[in-house]
């Protein structure tokens, strides 16, 4: 079974003496809808459109991540409701969820976006953004992160991007169906880091269930 993170977020990366925001479209509130979205939904990709179009702007998905949001008129993937529960949006309409673990694979599911500007050497930066355990779900976890690289990941035969982020969650097992919880950290940057990518990237058997 997928164990769903809801991510919503009002996603901010900034320097530590700079309120400049590099995170684009942190709350998801652009989008592109193609032709019959709503007759599904869910999708980084509306492949019900000819040719399919991309409908998040700037996020790109690894596996299948879903996009929910508010004008969705179906129940799959609308905001508050949708086919993982009940929940409103943390800021704007909107949010995303994240498959971040299978009970009897390595499949797990990201998002990522290139930076509005590469990271500097020895630069320090903050990230925050906020998840939510779907209520349908029954199982949780808490190895979530963000990880900043100079280059596009990849799953590759794994399933699972095995890395170290450099943000990672901090409250424990992310058990709250209603609030929003905050992920936070900052870090020294290497230098030329220009995407960001969020999920799981732990293995199964380094990633703890509740």
């Amino acid at each position: 079974m997928i164990r769903y993170i809801y991510i919503c977020i009002f996603i901010v990366l900034s320097f530590i003496s700079k309120t400049q925001n590099l995170i684009q479209n942190g709350s998801f509130e652009n989008y592109h809808t193609p032709i019959n979205w709503n007759l599904w939904g869910g999708d980084f990709i509306g492949y019900y459109s000819n040719p399919p179009d991309t409908v998040m702007v700037d996020w790109k998905a690894i596996n299948s991540p879903d996009y929910f949001n508010s004008a969705c008129t179906h129940t799959y993937s609308g905001v508050p409701l949708n086919r993982f529960g009940s929940c409103y949006s943390k800021s704007g309409n909107n949010y995303v969820g994240i498959g971040m673990y299978t009970s009897d694979n390595e499949y797990k599911e990201y998002i990522y976006q290139q930076l509005s500007v590469p990271l500097q050497s020895g630069t320090m930066y903050c990230l925050n953004f906020y998840i939510s355990r779907a209520d349908r779900i029954t199982y949780a976890i808490k190895n979530i992160g963000a990880f900043f690289s100079n280059n596009i990941q990849s799953v590759g035969s794994s399933g699972f991007i095995n890395t170290i982020p450099q943000v990672l969650n901090q409250n424990g097992f992310i058990i709250d169906t209603t609030n929003w919880i905050q992920v936070q950290g900052c870090f020294i940057a290497n230098g030329g880091e220009q995407y960001i990518t969020i999920g799981n990237f732990n293995s199964n058997s380094n990633t703890d269930t509740l």
